[in-house]
């Protein structure tokens, strides 16, 4: 299903991929093309002032370490973090946007099921942008609620140990001043594949929802 395909995995913010399908990108970097779209690249709050802006260089930092080269991730403007409900149409032009350079197999999203904003919009509009594409969807362990798994994917040791290292990449958002993201933490994130690991009968493994799966003559 994984193998040879041309994978998008969509994060509404900088570590929201790591977080959801650090352990898949890892695993599947050598033998699959995976792209990555990041839709902000700061923080608003209601009145339009910014609260938080990312780190680039901690996002290709991430990335480098589970495999994906830079020129495959994709960061569009003007989409502030936050406010995505707001800005739904720039989120879908964004994703209409790399759907015509790449032509993605499989996309990866945020969950419907997840008390952040964001992380819903993206979801609702990948149905519409990637409606004829497998589509599936990642928990991040901070915001999932409601979250049902219909599929497991194991991950090796090695894998579990880049997508953790890759989150730890983000030492700007384990300042207390910026946001509470105590969930950056590697018990945390080995706990979460242990607990998904279990399901399968391995060691670690992530989960995912199915949203929409496609299968062609021949595949």
């Amino acid at each position: 299903m994984f193998k040879r395909k041309k994978i998008l995995c969509v994060s509404a913010h900088m570590d929201d991929a790591e977080f959801g399908c650090g352990g898949l990108i890892s695993s599947l970097s050598r033998e699959s093309d995976i792209y990555v779209l990041v839709l902000s690249k700061d923080r608003k709050n209601s009145l339009g002032e910014v609260q938080e802006v990312r780190v680039l260089e901690e996002q290709y930092a991430a990335m480098n370490i589970l495999g994906v080269k830079k020129e495959n991730i994709f960061l569009p403007d003007g989409i502030p973090g936050q406010l995505f409900p707001e800005y739904r149409q720039n989120v879908l032009e964004a994703m209409y946007d790399v759907d015509s350079k790449i032509r993605p197999d499989i996309v990866i999203t945020p969950s419907m099921n997840d008390v952040h904003q964001d992380h819903r919009t993206v979801c609702r509009s990948a149905q519409k942008a990637f409606n004829r594409r497998t589509r599936l969807a990642y928990e991040v362990i901070n915001s999932s609620d409601g979250f049902v798994p219909t599929l497991f994917f194991e991950i090796s040791k090695d894998a579990l140990d880049a997508k953790a290292e890759a989150i730890l990449c983000y030492r700007s958002q384990a300042d207390p001043a910026v946001t509470s993201a105590h969930y950056f933490d590697r018990g945390a994130i080995e706990s979460l594949a242990r607990l998904r690991g279990v399901r399968m009968g391995v060691q670690y493994a992530e989960s995912y929802e199915v949203m929409n799966l496609v299968r062609f003559q021949g595949e």
